[in-house]
């Protein structure tokens, strides 16, 4: 389902335990997050909260605190998950879900981050910006994989 209104999403969600937001840095994932979670009255966790490195060449993931991320989200049920690279984090985590929404950012009429997604793809890209973004996107493609796609236009 790809839908602009936070009333259909807000429907679909309403009998799920583990919701993950996922989309680019700068897509709305928080703000959707907490509206999501104002909403439906579930607790909300944002990834970017867990980062105990910064800096450096590390890729996002293991720049968090896994641990603490794992015991914060067995212990609340239901739950709303938001960051970069969700998909990634709940595999290594080997946790579950029940949906996934994708935030795009759109521009126009395009979508903003899937220019840059396919300047990547065609190794067009300028490789100082959020390498680790591309790469997760091209692992795990999370933009196609989801339940929801939510177009943000700005």
């Amino acid at each position: 389902m790809e839908t602009s209104e936070l009333g259909e999403i807000i429907i679909s969600l309403s009998t799920k335990n583990i919701i993950l937001v996922d989309g680019f840095n700068g897509s709305g994932k928080s703000y959707l997050a907490q509206e999501l979670s104002k909403s439906l009255a579930v607790p909300t966790l944002d990834l970017d909260d867990y980062i105990i490195k910064t800096g450096g060449n590390h890729y996002y993931v293991d720049r968090l605190d896994l641990d603490k991320l794992y015991l914060d989200i067995v212990s609340k049920n239901p739950i709303i998950v938001s960051g970069a690279c969700i998909l990634d984090v709940f595999s290594i985590l080997n946790l579950k879900f029940d949906s996934h929404i994708y935030v795009k950012r759109i521009s126009g009429s395009n979508w903003h981050d899937g220019l840059d997604l396919e300047d990547y793809h065609s190794q067009n890209f300028d490789p100082n910006r959020q390498i680790c973004t591309f790469k997760y996107h091209k692992l795990f493609e999370p933009h196609l994989v989801v339940n929801v796609v939510y177009s943000r236009h700005e």
